[in-house]
């Protein structure tokens, strides 16, 4: 079980060399944007307008929102298991491990996210190269959805006039985003439709390692392999492209519910949503365990400076759209996972051996 357990760090270098050098530019764009955000608004804050908004929310769209996002993680679940074809999976196991490894990814934040796939493999006895795979694959797909939300966002930017700090901003942030996606798609390309080329060019890349250690990355790199390359076969293409695009509906379904659930918001057209739900969705990228962060903050940007929102409003509009999206997954994750035999401790520790 060790040697499938632990090949993860070989397969998440690759991907993640230009990540690391973007990562500086985007934090310290952020870190700008928030400081010029905080002196502008924040000096004057009414916490008791801000807790004002909190009591008058619309308890039923409420419930209809948490539905529809507790549900868009079944809908990766199903999504899983189709990337997984033609080999046979059991769908509670992949159920458990979906919500599991979200709520340790809210948790612990990076740490957790390989939680997912470590249990997959564990529960399903195949190697955690192979699952590593398909949580690759499931990325490319949900940050292609991202982009696509972003571009409408940068539109609807354009039409309202967004103040020149902002659209900076956002300029900068589509131009970095553009460049991630057409990266992901050319690994993308490369993975599922010349596996051998890939392969054949990653041993020549790694070939100064030690014997025992290349020829480790070789089987690993393999399985990797093996598990992508259904993806290219149109029947499993299609079935991955719909339920992206029906799992991203949920998620927007329950942002929509939110959006009428808070009266100051409930007049916002789907339009507007859209645009909302684009910019944070890409802020949601940067996340801090157990707070998020990137969401919140451009969610709270994006309502003040785009809709002109005050922010007592957009502040506890945006932290119910992070408890309502990110933080409810805990109501599954949690009981779940006591009921696997598995403590905070435990599913903390699978992080960090899926990472070894």
């Amino acid at each position: 079980m060790r040697s499938t357990d632990s090949l993860e760090a070989p397969l998440e270098d690759p991907p993640s060399w230009p990540r690391n050098r973007l990562l500086p530019f985007a934090i310290a764009a952020l870190c700008i944007v928030f400081v010029w955000f905080a002196w502008r608004h924040y000096a004057s804050f009414d916490w008791p307008r801000f807790a004002q908004s909190f009591a008058m929310l619309r308890p039923g769209w409420l419930l209809l929102g948490a539905a529809l996002a507790l549900s868009s993680f079944l809908g990766r679940a199903v999504r899983w298991q189709v990337m997984m074809l033609p080999a046979h999976s059991s769908f509670w196991n992949i159920v458990f491990a979906t919500y599991v490894g979200f709520s340790a990814a809210v948790i612990f934040g990076r740490t957790g996210e390989l939680v997912r796939p470590y249990l997959i493999a564990r529960r399903e006895h195949t190697a955690l190269a192979a699952q590593a795979g398909i949580w690759t694959l499931e990325r490319f797909y949900d940050f292609s959805v991202i982009l696509l939300l972003f571009g409408i966002g940068l539109t609807r930017a354009r039409q309202l006039g967004a103040g020149w700090p902002l659209q900076f901003f956002l300029q900068i942030s589509s131009w970095m985003a553009l460049g991630c996606v057409l990266l992901a798609g050319a690994i993308f390309y490369l993975l599922v439709r010349k596996p051998a080329f890939s392969r054949e060019r990653l041993s020549d890349a790694t070939s100064f390692l030690p014997k025992e250690h290349h020829a480790r990355l070789m089987r690993s790199l393999d399985s990797f392999l093996n598990a992508v390359r259904p993806a290219g076969r149109w029947p499993v293409l299609v079935a991955s492209v719909a339920l992206t695009a029906a799992e991203w509906a949920m998620i927007f379904g329950a942002v929509w519910s939110y959006f009428h659930a808070f009266p100051p918001a409930s007049s916002f057209s789907i339009l507007d949503i859209a645009a909302y739900f684009g910019f944070t969705a890409f802020g949601a990228i940067l996340q801090l365990p157990g707070i998020g962060g990137g969401l919140q903050v451009a969610s709270i940007v994006i309502l003040t400076e785009l809709f002109r929102m005050s922010v007592e409003q957009a502040t506890g509009f945006s932290l119910l759209v992070w408890a309502g999206t990110s933080m409810i997954v805990l109501l599954s994750g949690i009981p779940l996972a006591l009921y696997g035999g598995l403590s905070l401790g435990k599913v903390r520790s699978m992080g960090r051996e899926a990472r070894l």
